[in-house]
């Protein structure tokens, strides 16, 4: 773990074993701190909804039928609280149909998304558009 971007990286006070690449110190815990955007203030943001969240630590998970190979879906549930959470595994933008939710006529309230799209924008499981290696965690909203 590279800490800072003095001798030692943090890491040891002694002489290492093996060098540090040059490059590493861009990925320091201590830069990190200072890019909003960064690695690990996006670990910390989906730590802290997992936190907040019951569902996401405690539902029960099963997994969704997206009929895409690319696409790993799974819901959490506790009771009527869902949470609906889409990974791309592929490298191409891939648009797909949530069935079981067409059928329960439910809306997707994004709660967290890699890609950029802002949390509490509503989409239609009618057609849910998800970039290359993204992910999105929603909030199944039920429209009866």
């Amino acid at each position: 773990m590279i800490w800072n971007t003095g001798e030692g990286n943090g890491f040891t006070t002694g002489e290492s074993w093996l060098a540090f690449a040059k490059a590493a110190n861009r990925f320091s815990v201590e830069n990190q701190e200072l890019e909003p955007d960064s690695m690990l203030h996006f670990y910390r943001r989906l730590l802290a909804l997992r936190k907040e969240d019951e569902v996401l630590r405690n539902g029960l998970c099963s997994f969704v039928d997206t009929n895409n190979t690319h696409i790993l879906a799974y819901c959490r549930e506790i009771e009527a609280d869902q949470r609906l959470i889409l990974l791309n595994m592929s490298a191409k933008q891939i648009t797909c149909s949530i069935p079981m939710l067409q059928v329960k006529d439910m809306q997707c309230e994004i709660m967290f998304a890699t890609d950029g799209v802002r949390p509490e924008q509503i989409e239609s499981p009618h057609a849910i558009t998800i970039g290359g290696y993204q992910g999105r965690i929603y909030r199944l909203v039920d429209n009866r």
